[in-house]
């Protein structure tokens, strides 16, 4: 059988480039050819066009698209690194949560004492809320 792509002799593989075209012969030369050509367009960016070879050498990803793009070589820099192959964010769970009712009536306990500038009741209350009795707006240090 002759390959399609550059017309040689010999044997040839079937392969399915695209399912309204059906099949196509291709020796072992363009076969390889063409692993090499899906497998860099596969790991390269679309956005940005950061490739794998550039993530490993900066170690920087170029565009949030470049997450979903590069996935395979990012999954294995974390496991080289001795990560975990999933990632979670930086705090997993630490999104918005939602004010409890315990919380409102501490902030307006707080504020009571505040304005009776009794400071000392105030410094507990605020220290009470920012234990983590679900109060997402008073964090540490502020």
């Amino acid at each position: 059988m002759r390959c399609d792509s550059c017309g040689r002799e010999g044997v040839s593989y079937l392969v399915s480039l695209d399912a309204r075209h059906g099949y196509t012969r291709l020796c072992a030369d363009c076969l390889a050819k063409l692993g090499d050509e899906a497998e860099s367009a596969a790991s390269r960016c679309p956005r940005c066009g950061l490739d794998a070879e550039s993530l490993r050498r900066q170690g920087r990803l170029g565009c949030p698209v470049c997450v979903g793009s590069l996935r395979r070589e990012l999954v294995a820099q974390w496991r080289r690194g001795g990560r975990a192959a999933s990632y979670a964010g930086k705090v997993p769970g630490s999104g918005p949560r939602a004010p409890s009712p315990e919380a409102d009536t501490l902030r307006a306990e707080l504020a009571a004492a505040v304005a009776a500038e009794d400071f000392e009741r105030a410094a507990a209350l605020r220290d009470l809320l920012r234990s983590g009795l679900g109060c997402p707006d008073v964090e540490a240090g502020s």
